[in-house]
C-alpha cells in the first residue's frame, strides 16, 4: 500500500462528515452480521471521499471532482476471488456504454504511485451498481449539482450507487456469479416485473444524489476559495494575508473579475470588448490557463462549475485601495456555491 493513496482520503473526514447525515445501510433480513453492517458504512465513506478528491488524482484536464469507478468485472465462477497484492481486484474500463454498469466492489484504484483501498474483504463478494452518468470511461461526463442518478433501490429512485451483499443461494445471485446481470440491470432501471430485491438482498448501502452533492460541492467550493486566494494573495495591513479584486480599466464587472482572477495569467482581457454576462465571461479567456492546462480543457469549466457560482462583493472592494478577505461555501438549499468578498 502506498501512503500517499491513504493520505488524500484521509484529508477529507470534514467532507465526508457532512454527508452522514444521509446515510442509508440497510440490512435487509437480519441485523446480526455487525461485520457487514460496519464495513457498508466505511465503505461508503471511502468512495464519497474518493469522488470528492476525484481531480487530486489527475491535473486538470481530468474528469473533475464527482466521479466514480467502474466496477470489478474480472470473472470469478466461484464467488471468490483472493489475489495476493490486490492483483487484477480494481475496476475495468471501460464501463459507461450502458446506463448502469454492475459487477463486484473494486477492492482498489490504483494511480501511478497512489493506491486507494475501498475495502479489504478477502472473500470479495460485495457488489456494485453505478449510474454511468457518473462514470468518466468513455471521456466527457459532465458531473455538477444537477447531475441526477437512475438507479431505483426500494425507496431510493435516483441513487448514483449502491453497494450490496446477496444472500448465498439466491436466484440473483446465482445469475450474477455466471455473469448475467441482465435481470438485476432491469430491476434497478424501475422495471415493475422485475425480481424481487429484497429476498436476494442481506445488506446494502447507498449513494445519493444529495449524499455525493455535499461532499463535491463542498470540495469544489474549498478549490475555488484556495485558488482565487493563491492568485490574488498579497501581504497586506499589519502583514496579514488578503486580496485585491479591484474592477480593472476594460469595464470589467467584478463577478467576472473574480472568476478571471483565478487563472494562472488573469491578464486576457481585450479592453475593446467588456462584458456583464457570466455566460459570455470566457470569450476573454480563449488563451486563458488554469492549473497549467487550458481553461475550456479544465474539469471547473467542462462540468459547468462556473455557473454554479453566485457573488456577493463588499462596494468598497472595488476599490485599489481596499484589502479584501474571501470565502466560497455551499448552499445545500440551493445546490449553489456562495462566493464571498468584504472588506477589512
Amino acid at each position: 500500500m502506498k501512503a500517499r493513496g491513504y493520505a488524500l482520503l484521509l484529508i477529507l473526514p470534514v467532507l465526508v462528515g457532512v454527508a452522514v447525515f444521509y446515510s442509508l445501510v440497510t440490512p435487509v433480513s437480519s441485523m446480526k452480521d455487525s461485520h457487514y453492517i460496519d464495513a457498508l458504512a466505511d465503505i461508503r465513506h471511502r468512495i464519497l471521499a474518493y469522488s470528492a478528491s476525484y481531480s487530486e488524482s489527475y491535473n486538470g484536464s481530468g474528469a473533475g471532482p464527482g466521479h466514480l469507478p467502474c466496477p470489478d468485472t474480472d470473472p470469478t465462477p466461484d464467488g471468490y476471488k483472493v489475489q495476493l497484492g490486490f492483483i487484477g481486484d480494481g475496476p475495468n474500463p471501460p464501463c459507461g456504454q450502458g446506463s448502469i454498469a454492475i459487477g463486484r466492489l473494486p477492492r482498489h484504484i490504483t494511480h501511478a504511485n497512489q493506491r486507494y483501498a475501498f475495502h479489504f474483504e478477502d472473500r470479495h463478494d460485495l457488489w456494485y451498481a453505478v449510474d454511468t452518468r457518473f462514470i468518466n470511461n468513455p471521456v466527457n461526463r459532465v458531473v455538477s449539482p444537477d447531475t441526477l442518478g437512475r438507479i431505483h433501490w426500494r425507496n431510493q429512485t435516483q441513487a448514483v450507487a449502491v453497494v450490496f451483499k446477496f444472500k448465498e443461494g439466491s436466484a440473483l445471485w446465482h445469475d450474477m456469479l455466471v455473469g448475467n446481470y441482465a435481470v438485476l440491470r432491469r430491476a434497478l432501471s424501475g422495471d415493475n416485473s422485475r425480481r424481487d430485491i429484497t429476498n436476494s438482498v442481506v445488506h446494502s448501502v447507498v449513494i445519493t444524489p444529495a449524499a455525493l452533492l455535499s461532499v463535491v460541492s463542498t470540495r469544489v467550493a474549498l478549490w475555488l476559495e484556495n485558488q482565487i486566494i493563491n492568485q490574488n494573495s498579497a501581504n497586506c495591513q499589519d502583514g496579514k494575508p488578503c486580496i485585491h479584486l479591484a474592477v480593472g480599466p476594460c469595464a470589467v464587472s467584478m463577478r467576472e473579475k473574480l472568476l478571471l482572477s483565478m487563472l494562472d495569467n488573469a491578464n486576457v482581457l481585450d479592453c475593446d470588448q467588456s462584458s456583464s454576462d457570466i455566460n459570455r465571461v470566457l470569450t476573454h479567456a480563449q488563451d486563458a490557463y488554469l492549473n497549467g492546462v487550458s481553461y475550456r480543457r479544465h474539469w471547473f469549466y467542462r462540468n459547468r462549475w462556473w455557473s454554479y457560482v453566485d457573488i456577493a462583493v463588499d462596494e468598497a472592494c472595488a476599490l485599489e485601495t481596499t484589502d479584501c478577505q474571501l470565502s466560497v461555501r455551499m448552499q445545500p438549499d440551493t445546490k449553489r456555491l456562495l462566493l464571498t468578498v468584504w472588506g477589512n
